[in-house]
């Protein structure tokens, strides 16, 4: 996890560090991670978070308009548990 964790941290950083004219574009999987990404990034992306935060995160359906996000994001931030 904390793995993961250093990566995202370091693949933001390198974002940040690149002269871009537009906000790097995230998608987060939850509320959490897009906090993270907001404090880290600040306004340099612009975060869209797929689950509200009362929403159970291990029951969200996979609709067009989430799916578009995901293959137009920049950045895809989320947990993934090993089997």
């Amino acid at each position: 996890m904390f793995r993961f964790i250093r990566s995202v941290v370091t693949l933001l950083f390198l974002a940040a560090a690149l002269p871009a004219h537009a906000a790097l574009k995230v998608l987060a999987t939850t509320s959490d991670w897009a906090a993270l990404v907001n404090e880290i990034g600040g306004e340099q992306v612009n975060v869209y978070v797929a689950t509200s935060a009362l929403q159970d995160v291990h029951r969200v359906d996979a609709k067009p308009s989430l799916v578009a996000r995901a293959r137009t994001a920049d950045l895809v931030v989320a947990t993934v548990s090993e089997l």
